[in-house]
C-alpha cells in the first residue's frame, strides 16, 4: 500500500516534458552513438597510458596527466553535444510550424523550461557516470588525490549545467534563420570560452598554482562563486520562461521578483564578506554589477507594451494599499522603467552610505571611480531608454512591435556617438585621440575604455547625462502619471467591453462596433 502510494506520488510530480524529452533521447540514435564513441575514446586513453607508456611505473605524474586528458574529453563532449542537443529540441518546437506545441497546453512556462533543463541535467549525469570508472583508475596511477579529482569534476559539472541553461535561453526566442544562426554562433563562442576557462582553472588547481591557506580561505570564495552561479542560472531560467510566456499574461512578474531577490541575496552576501575582511571594495564591485544588471533591465523595459490586457487587469489588487507596491511588478514599459530606476537608485544609496560609515580599508580613489562609473551606467542608460520610449510613444503610437523601443535606443546611441566623432575627425583627422574629448560626450563606452578620456571627461559626462536624464524624465512624466492612474482592476462590465473591443479590432470591424 505504501509502495503504491509512493508510486502514485512520484507519477504525479513527474514533469511530462522531461519524460517526453528523455523518451525521445533514448529512442534517437544520436545519444547512443555519442555515448559509445565517448566511452571508446576514454578506454583508448586509459589503455594507452597503462599498456604503452613504459614510464608509467616510475613517473608519479602519470595519473594526473591522464586525468586531465580524460577531464578535457568529458568536458568537451558534454559542452559540445548536450547544450546543442537541448537547444535544437527547443528551437524545433519554437519554429513557425510547431509553435502551437508550447502554447496549447495546460503546463506553465516554468514547467516547460524545467522539463528541458532537467533532461539536460540527467544526460549530464549519464556522461559523468560513464566516465567515472576511467577517472578512478587514474588515482591508481598516482599524481593526484581523490579530493582534487572530485572537486575538478564538480566544477566541470557546474559549467556544463550553466551552459545548458544558456543554450535554452538562446533557443527560446525562436525567429527566422538569420536570428537563429546568430544566436547559434554566440552560443558556440560561449561554449568554447567556457571550455578553455574551466580547463585552465582545473589545470591550475591540480598543478598546485592555486594556493589557499585555511579552510575558509578555500571554501569561502568557492561557496560564494557557487551561490552567484546558482543565482545567475536561476535568472537564465526565469528569462527563458518569460520569453515563452504568452503576451497576454503578466510576463514581468517573475523576472522582477527574481531581480529583487538577487539584489537582496547578493547584498547580504557582500555584507557578510565586508564584516569578515573589512574591505569596502567588495561593496563597490557589487554596486557596479548591480548597476549594470538593472541597466540591462531598463533596456528590456523599452521592449514592453504600453497597455495591459484584460487578463492582467483582472489580477490588479482592488485595495489601494496593495496597488502601489504591486505597480512595479506588472508588465509595461513605464512600470519596468520605474522599477529599474528605483533599484539603481537604491544600489547607489547603499554604496554611498554603508562603506563610508563602517569601512576600515577605505580607498578614496577607488570609491570615486566606482561612484562615477555607477552614475554613468545608470544615467546614460536611463537617458537613452526614456528618450527612445518618448519617440516610440509620440511617433509610432501602438501600431508597432514592442521591440521597436530597443531598436530606437540603439539607433540613438549609434547616431549620437558616430556622427559627433566623424565631425570631430573632419577637423583633426590625424588620430582619434587627437580630437577634442567633448566629441565623445554621448559615448560612455569610450570613456570607460580609455583612461585618458575617463580622467578628462568623466565629470562633464556625468553632468551631461544627468541633465539629459532629467529632461527625458520630465517629458515622460505625464505618461507615467497617466499609467499610474489607469492602474486599476478591471470590473466585469469593463472586461466584457474590452473583450468586445479586442475582438472587433482583431476582425477589423471596430467602426461598426
Amino acid at each position: 500500500m505504501k509502495l503504491t502510494g509512493f508510486m502514485t506520488w512520484a507519477d504525479d510530480i513527474m514533469n511530462p516534458i522531461a519524460v517526453k524529452e528523455m523518451r525521445q533521447a533514448v529512442k534517437g540514435r544520436s545519444l547512443g552513438w555519442v555515448l559509445m564513441i565517448f566511452i571508446a575514446v576514454q578506454l583508448t586513453v586509459v589503455g594507452g597510458a597503462v599498456l604503452l607508456d613504459e614510464s608509467a611505473a616510475e613517473d608519479f605524474d602519470t595519473g594526473r596527466n591522464v586525468f586531465m586528458v580524460l577531464q578535457a574529453i568529458l568536458l568537451g563532449t558534454c559542452l559540445l553535444f548536450l547544450p546543442i542537443f537541448t537547444a535544437l529540441r527547443i528551437s524545433s518546437e519554437r519554429s513557425d510550424n510547431n509553435v502551437d506545441l508550447l502554447y496549447i497546453t495546460t503546463l506553465r512556462p516554468t514547467q516547460i523550461i524545467w522539463g528541458k533543463f532537467f533532461t539536460g541535467l540527467i544526460l549530464t549525469l549519464l556522461f559523468f557516470s560513464a566516465s567515472m570508472p576511467f577517472m578512478t583508475l587514474t588515482y591508481l596511477l598516482r599524481g593526484l588525490d581523490m579530493g582534487a579529482m572530485f572537486f575538478t569534476l564538480g566544477m566541470s559539472f557546474v559549467a556544463v549545467i550553466v551552459c545548458i541553461m544558456v543554450s535554452i535561453l538562446l533557443a527560446c526566442p525562436g525567429g527566422g534563420l538569420v536570428g537563429r544562426g546568430i544566436r547559434f554562433l554566440i552560443g558556440l563562442g560561449a561554449l568554447a570560452a567556457a571550455f578553455f576557462m574551466v580547463v585552465g582553472i582545473t589545470r591550475g588547481f591540480i598543478d598546485g598554482y592555486m594556493y589557499f591557506g585555511s579552510f575558509w580561505d578555500f571554501w569561502g570564495p568557492i561557496l560564494t562563486m557557487l551561490g552567484i552561479t546558482a543565482l545567475g542560472t536561476g535568472l537564465l531560467f526565469i528569462l527563458s520562461a518569460t520569453i515563452i510566456t504568452p503576451p497576454s499574461a503578466n510576463k514581468a512578474l517573475g523576472g522582477r521578483l527574481y531581480l529583487l531577490l538577487i539584489w537582496l541575496a547578493t547584498g547580504a552576501l557582500v555584507w557578510l564578506w565586508y564584516r569578515e575582511i573589512k574591505e569596502a571594495e567588495v561593496f563597490y564591485v557589487w554596486g557596479v554589477m548591480m548597476a549594470i544588471l538593472f541597466a540591462a533591465s531598463l533596456l528590456v523595459a523599452s521592449c514592453e507594451r504600453f497597455h495591459l490586457g484584460p487578463r492582467v487587469l483582472r489580477t490588479i489588487p482592488r485595495k489601494k494599499i496593495f496597488r502601489l507596491p504591486t505597480f512595479l511588478f506588472y508588465s509595461g514599459a513605464s512600470r519596468g522603467s520605474v522599477f529599474a530606476a528605483v533599484m539603481i537608485g537604491l544600489t547607489f544609496l547603499v554604496v554611498l552610505m554603508v562603506p563610508r560609515s563602517h569601512g576600515r580599508g577605505w580607498d578614496l580613489n577607488f570609491y570615486r571611480d566606482t561612484v562615477k562609473l555607477m552614475s554613468m551606467v545608470g544615467l546614460y542608460t536611463f537617458a537613452y531608454t526614456m528618450t527612445a520610449l518618448f519617440i516610440r510613444r509620440i511617433f509610432f503610437k501602438d501600431n508597432h512591435s514592442p521591440q521597436l523601443g530597443l531598436v530606437i535606443a540603439v539607433g540613438l546611441f549609434v547616431v549620437l556617438t558616430v556622427i559627433p566623432t566623424l565631425i570631430g575627425l573632419m577637423f583633426k583627422p590625424e588620430h582619434r585621440t587627437s580630437i577634442d574629448a567633448m566629441w565623445y560626450i554621448a559615448n560612455p563606452l569610450v570613456m570607460a575604455t580609455y583612461s585618458g578620456f575617463w580622467t578628462r571627461l568623466a565629470g562633464s559626462a556625468i553632468n551631461f547625462s544627468a541633465i539629459w536624464s532629467i529632461i527625458a524624465l520630465v517629458i515622460n512624466m505625464p505618461w507615467i502619471f497617466e499609467d499610474i492612474k489607469r492602474f486599476k482592476p478591471l470590473r466585469k462590465v469593463q472586461a466584457q467591453e474590452a473583450v468586445i473591443g479586442l475582438t472587433a479590432e482583431n476582425t477589423g470591424e471596430s467602426d461598426e462596433v
